[in-house]
């Protein structure tokens, strides 16, 4: 999962990237790209609950990945220079939901409650290469490219979660 964050202000800022992980999912990558290209982070799970980044120090910037309770992750990146643009990076690995021959795929995006978030650009790429389905069933007018299930929507409002069958 990559997220974009722009600057328009005229002050440098903090972005706070909050994020639902699936049911069952465990974070196995993060990083920061503050316009030089991607820089890693170790990720290290945390015996209470959480992970711990830890940078090279060569490469050391300044970003934080917290667990917020169940399924959520914060991070938190500064400062955005104004003008700037910061992209953050989760990669997350799970097992999927097996019913019968059919396996499911969400990408939570639903919130509660409040309004949902105005999102400028969402795609969703899914390279569905080696899981030896034989058909592809997605909602939200995603469409079927070689072995990739694309969505893409511009100036939306998730009101539900994205979800991919496997059959």
């Amino acid at each position: 999962v990559v997220q974009t964050y722009f600057n328009a202000e005229s002050a440098a800022l903090e972005a706070e990237h909050r994020m639902r992980l699936p049911e069952g999912a465990i974070v196995s990558g993060f990083a920061i790209d503050l316009g030089q290209g991607f820089v890693q982070a170790q990720v290290e799970p945390l015996i209470s609950s959480g992970y711990q980044l830890s940078w090279d120090p060569r490469n050391a910037t300044t970003g934080r990945l917290s667990y917020d309770g169940p399924g959520q992750l914060r991070a938190r990146v500064h400062p955005i220079a104004p003008g700037a643009t910061v992209r953050i990076q989760v990669r997350y690995a799970q097992w999927l939901h097996r019913e019968q021959d059919r396996r499911t795929y969400t990408y939570p995006m639903r919130t509660e409650g409040s309004v949902p978030p105005l999102v400028g650009e969402l795609r969703i790429s899914v390279h569905t290469g080696g899981t030896h389905a034989g058909a592809y069933r997605a909602g939200m007018g995603a469409r079927l490219d070689g072995n990739d299930v694309i969505l893409r929507k511009s100036d939306w409002r998730p009101t539900s979660d994205f979800s991919l069958d496997l059959m």
